[in-house]
C-alpha cells in the first residue's frame, strides 16, 4: 500500500497500488498442503427446514492455489483493517469534540436475559419455562453533560428495524426534554444486516428522528466483528445486578419485574420500559409501507445521514470533516443518495389514497377509472349507470 491511510489504497482502487501482491521466498508448487479453516455448511433438520452452521473443516489444496486463496484473502484484510481503525477514529473524535446542538448516542442489543425464580423446579429449571427479556443498551453523550447510559427493556423478542426504533422513542422523547437545544443526532453501532445495517432501518431513520423535532441525523457502523463497546459495559452491570437479586431470593420471572425490580436499585442508567404492543405497533406501521428498494452494496456502507425527511445520503466510511462548520454532508469519499420508495410505488400510494373505496350517489354521473385485479367483463355506460359482472 502506498499509504495506510488513504482508502482507495486500502480498497485497491489505487492506479499505483492496486496490482501488487505480497512477494514470496520462492515459487509455488503444485505439492497439496493439508490445513484447517472455519466454513458454513447448510444442513437440512427433521421438518426439511436449512439452517447454517460454522464448522471447522480440513481442506487440501496445492501451493499454487493456497497462495492465489491467500491473495485475494489478504486484498479483502486490507480493507476490513482500514475499515476498523478508521471507523474507530472517526467515533473518538466526534465523541470528543461534540457542539453544543448535538449528540452521540452509541446503541447496541445485548444478549437477552434469562428470567429467573430464586428457587425452581426440576421442570421449570430444565424446561423452557423461563420467559425472555430483550435489553437495548446505550449511553448518550452530549457537549454539556457526563455520558448516560441507558437500557430499555422489553418483553418482545423482536430485533429489527420497528423495535429498535420502539426501544429509541422514549431515549430520544428524553434527549427532547433534558437536552432541549440538540438538533442533531449521531448513532454508532456495530452492522448485523437483520438488524441496525438495512433498508428498513435507513427508511426508519429519515423518518422517525424529523417526527420528533430533530434537523439532522448519522448512523454510522462499526467494522464487522469490532462492535464491542461501552453499551456491553451496561448490559453486564445490569445483568450483574438483577442474578445478584435473584441470589437474595427476589424472583424476576418476566421483562416487567426485571425492569421494576432494576428501577429500585441505586444506579446510573436510565432504564425505560418498552411495551410489546408498542414494538407490534411499529411493525403494522412498517407493513402499511410500500416495498423499499435496497441499496447496493448495502454491507460496504458505514455511514448513512438525512437532512430531509424521507431522504437519506450514504457512504464507504465516515466523515465529520466539515462539522464544525455546520455540514453533516460533506461530499468526501463517493456521497450518494439513495431512493428507498420508487417512485412507481410511491404513485401508486397517492392514488389509493385519493380514490373512494366506496362509490356513492355524489359519483354519479362522474368519470371514473376501474382497475380490475381479476379477470372479469366490465360494460362501462358512460353518464348515469356502470355495471360490473365478475
Amino acid at each position: 500500500m502506498c499509504n495506510t491511510e488513504s482508502k482507495s489504497c486500502a480498497y485497491g482502487e489505487c492506479g499505483t497500488c492496486k496490482a501488487t501482491a505480497i512477494p514470496t521466498l520462492r515459487l509455488a508448487t503444485n505439492d497439496a498442503l493439508k490445513f484447517h479453516q472455519w466454513a458454513t455448511e447448510s444442513i437440512s433438520s427433521d421438518k426439511d427446514k436449512k439452517s447454517i452452521i460454522t464448522v471447522k473443516k480440513e481442506c487440501t489444496m496445492t501451493e499454487d492455489e493456497t497462495l492465489t486463496a491467500f491473495q485475494e484473502w489478504m486484498v479483502k484484510f486490507k480493507s476490513h483493517l482500514f475499515n476498523i481503525r478508521w471507523q474507530y477514529r472517526a467515533y473518538r473524535e466526534l465523541r470528543e469534540n461534540l457542539l453544543s446542538h448535538e449528540c452521540l448516542l452509541h446503541i447496541d442489543f445485548s444478549e437477552n436475559y434469562v428470567c429467573k425464580y430464586s428457587d425452581e423446579v426440576q421442570s421449570v429449571h430444565f424446561g423452557g419455562s423461563h420467559q425472555q427479556a430483550t435489553l437495548h443498551t446505550g449511553v448518550l453523550y452530549t457537549a454539556q453533560s457526563p455520558p448516560l447510559p441507558f437500557c430499555s427493556i422489553s418483553p418482545s423478542r423482536r430485533h429489527d428495524p420497528p423495535a429498535i426504533w420502539a426501544h429509541l422513542h422514549p431515549v430520544l422523547d428524553m434527549i427532547r426534554e433534558r437536552f432541549p437545544d440538540v438538533s442533531c443526532l449521531h448513532f454508532f453501532s456495530d452492522g448485523p444486516a437483520t438488524q441496525y445495517r438495512q433498508k428498513g432501518n435507513f427508511f426508519l431513520l429519515s423518518s422517525e428522528p424529523f417526527r420528533r423535532g430533530f434537523n439532522e441525523v448519522t448512523w454510522s457502523f462499526f467494522e464487522a466483528s469490532h462492535g464491542k463497546g461501552t453499551p456491553d459495559g451496561v448490559e453486564g452491570t445490569l445483568k450483574r445486578s438483577a442474578d445478584r437479586l435473584v441470589c437474595m431470593g427476589i424472583d424476576i420471572p418476566s421483562a416487567e419485574m426485571l425492569y421494576l425490580k432494576l428501577k429500585e436499585q441505586e444506579s446510573a442508567v436510565q432504564l425505560f420500559f418498552t411495551r410489546e404492543d408498542s414494538v407490534e405497533t411499529k411493525v403494522h406501521e412498517m407493513l402499511q409501507l410500500p416495498p423499499l428498494t435496497a441499496i447496493k452494496g448495502t454491507m460496504r456502507v458505514h455511514q448513512v445521514l438525512s437532512k430531509q425527511k424521507g431522504k437519506i445520503l450514504y457512504r464507504d466510511v465516515s466523515c465529520f470533516c466539515r462539522r464544525q462548520q455546520g455540514v453533516i454532508d460533506c461530499p468526501c469519499y463517493e456521497l450518494k443518495e439513495a431512493v428507498l420508495q420508487e417512485e412507481e410505488a410511491q404513485g401508486k400510494e397517492m392514488m389509493r389514497a385519493s380514490r373512494p373505496e366506496v362509490f356513492g350517489a355524489d359519483h354519479v354521473g362522474r368519470w371514473v377509472v376501474v382497475e380490475l385485479w381479476s379477470t372479469s367483463t366490465l360494460e362501462l355506460l358512460l353518464g348515469w349507470k356502470m355495471e360490473i359482472w365478475r
